[in-house]
C-alpha cells in the first residue's frame, strides 16, 4: 500500500514540474509562461496543474499571448514584480483581495482596458 501511495506522489509531482518547464510551452511566448509561474509560486495556484497555460482556471488567451486574468477572491496580498511581463493584458481582475501595493511593473501592461 506505501509504494502505491509514492506513485500517486510522484505522478502528481510530475505533472505539477510539467506545468511549470516554460521552455516546452509553445501557446504563449516563454516571458508570459514564466510571469504565470511566479504569479502560480506566490498565490500556491492549485488549480494550475496541466501544461498548457491558456488552460489554467482564470488565465484566458487570444492570439498567442495571456491576454486576461481573473484573480478576484483569492485572498491575495502582493502581486509578483513579473506580473509586468504580461505587456498583452487587456483585462485584470483583481477586486476583492487584500493587497495594499501593486509593483511598479504594473505600469508596462499598457493595453488594460
Amino acid at each position: 500500500m506505501r509504494s502505491c501511495w509514492l506513485v500517486i506522489v510522484m505522478l502528481f509531482a510530475v505533472n505539477v514540474q510539467a506545468a511549470t518547464d516554460c521552455s516546452v510551452v509553445t501557446e504563449i511566448p516563454q516571458i508570459e509562461c514564466e510571469a504565470l509561474i511566479a504569479l502560480y509560486d506566490s498565490t500556491n495556484g492549485v488549480n494550475w496543474i496541466n501544461n498548457t497555460p491558456c488552460d489554467w482556471m482564470d488565465v484566458f488567451c487570444s492570439d498567442g499571448n495571456v491576454t486576461e486574468l481573473s484573480l478576484g477572491s483569492n485572498q491575495l496580498s502582493s502581486l509578483p514584480p513579473e506580473i509586468g511581463n504580461l505587456t498583452q493584458l487587456t483585462k485584470l481582475y483583481l477586486i476583492g483581495n487584500q493587497l495594499s501595493s501593486l509593483p511598479p511593473e504594473i505600469g508596462n501592461l499598457t493595453q488594460l482596458t
